[in-house]
């Protein structure tokens, strides 16, 4: 995949709903406490980029997670409640991340 493309092809309609599996094998993650520790993820920031990295750790409520971004990024915080939307991915579809 080229560097800077977008992993995560999700349609919009007009209330925002999200496919819950996309045609390149991510898996929406309504609920976060679900996520285990270096699992491959990608994160869309409301109106904002999208983030590639390994799960850190997940708050025991699941509103907050910590993810070490790709190529360096250093770490960084999400929230459910700020419109952070989460896909997880399977190793293959981002080798060496």
């Amino acid at each position: 995949m080229a560097r800077g493309r977008p992993l995560l092809r999700a349609p919009h309609d007009g209330a925002h709903q999200l496919k819950s599996v996309l045609s390149d094998g991510a898996v929406f993650v309504r609920d976060w406490t679900t996520l285990e520790p270096g699992q491959l993820v990608v994160v869309r920031e409301e109106f904002a980029r999208e983030m590639r990295g390994r799960v850190d750790t997940v708050t025991e409520d699941g509103d907050v997670l910590w993810l070490h971004l790709e190529g360096g990024g250093g770490r960084r915080l999400f929230t459910g409640t700020g419109g952070d939307r989460v896909w997880r991915v399977r190793d293959d579809v981002l080798p060496g991340l």
